[in-house]
């Protein structure tokens, strides 16, 4: 066994938490229950590395009594959410989306036009670049 001490985790305190809490549904509609307390410390802790802030406590000082919400705001609530950035990375996924979603209800071509899920279909299938935004 080490003799070094070990380093105390920093922890929301529980009016911080609450204030915290409030601005987040406030601001984004996002509930915090008291269960993602250790959910919100892991992910502020990124942003109190990141502002060279002295602990969980000092950022939220920063926030609520420095008025910092003005320019950290959307800082915070991407820290405490979860981007999803996979959704129709796959091939399939185009597949099912031109296949279903975009064919109109008689099986026919999508929009009843021929050809137009074909082409968005080959485009997106093989990863070419749609004319319209290319430089």
């Amino acid at each position: 066994m080490s003799g070094s001490a070990a380093v105390p985790v920093d922890r929301l305190r529980q009016s911080d938490f609450r204030r915290l809490a409030a601005f987040i549904q406030e601001y984004s509609g996002i509930k915090m229950p008291a269960s993602k307390i250790t959910m919100l410390e892991g992910r502020l802790r990124h942003r109190v590395r990141d502002l060279g802030a002295s602990s969980l406590a000092g950022y939220c000082r920063m926030l609520f009594e420095e008025d910092g919400l003005r320019g950290e705001a959307v800082h915070l609530i991407d820290a405490v959410t979860t981007n999803k950035t996979d959704f129709f990375r796959e091939a399939e996924h185009f597949r099912v989306l031109v296949d279903q979603a975009l064919a109109d209800g008689a099986g026919g071509p999508p929009h009843g036009r021929p050809g137009a899920g074909e082409t968005l279909e080959r485009r997106v299938l093989d990863r070419r670049p749609n004319p319209i935004h290319s430089p």
